[in-house]
C-alpha cells in the first residue's frame, strides 16, 4: 500500500482588472509510511524493519501571476516552495557486527522552483506552448541538493482543438 495520505489546500483567486489573474495557494499535508516501508526486510539488505516511522509532512505555498488578454494569448508566471519534514529514506544502521540499510526519517527537503509558460490559440482551435522551470532541491540543515531533481526544464508543443471533447497535441520536453 501507499500509506494514508491527506493533503488540504486553501487558495485565494483575485482578477483585479479583466485580463489579469493573481492566484495564491497553501497547502499542508502528510503521508504515512506504508507497511512495506515500516515491515519489510530483505536478508544481507534490509535486515531491519522499521516499526517506527512517523510521517512525512508536507508544507507549501504557490504564487501564480496570469495573463490573458482579450487575444488568443495567454502568459503565466509560477513561483513555489515545498517542504517535507520527517522524511523517508534509507539509511545505514548497525546490524551484529556489520551494517543493514533501513528506512529511516532522516531530515527533511526543500524544494523551490519558478515557472513561466506562455500559450497561443488561433480561432481555428490550432495553437501552442512554451513553458520552461527552473527549480533547485536541497537537504534541510544541510543545505547540499538532494535527488535527480533537474535544475531546469523546457517543454514546447503544438495543439489542436477540434471539437468540445477531443484534441490532438504533439509535446517536446527537454
Amino acid at each position: 500500500g501507499f500509506g494514508k495520505l491527506l493533503t488540504s489546500r486553501l487558495a485565494a483567486l483575485w482578477s483585479p482588472v479583466q485580463g489579469h489573474q493573481l492566484k495564491l495557494i497553501w497547502a499542508q499535508g502528510f503521508q504515512a509510511p506504508p507497511a512495506f516501508q515500516k515491515f519489510s526486510t530483505a536478508p544481507s539488505i534490509r535486515d531491519l524493519p522499521a516499526p517506527d516511522l512517523k510521517p512525512e509532512r508536507l508544507n507549501s505555498w504557490e504564487a501564480m501571476y496570469q495573463f490573458h488578454p482579450q487575444g488568443n494569448l495567454q502568459a503565466s508566471l509560477n513561483v513555489y516552495r515545498s517542504q517535507v519534514d520527517q522524511f523517508i529514506t534509507l539509511g545505514n544502521a548497525s546490524f551484529g557486527s556489520g551494517t543493514t540499510t533501513q528506512y529511516r526519517n532522516l531530515g527533511g527537503v526543500l524544494l523551490r522552483g519558478l515557472e513561466a509558460e506562455l500559450r497561443w490559440r488561433k480561432p481555428s482551435g490550432l495553437g501552442g506552448f512554451l513553458n520552461w522551470g527552473i527549480r533547485r532541491s536541497e537537504g534541510l540543515g544541510t543545505g547540499r541538493k538532494v535527488g535527480d531533481i533537474a535544475p531546469w526544464s523546457a517543454n514546447g508543443g503544438v495543439e489542436w482543438v477540434f471539437s468540445a471533447r477531443w484534441s490532438l497535441s504533439l509535446r517536446g520536453h527537454y
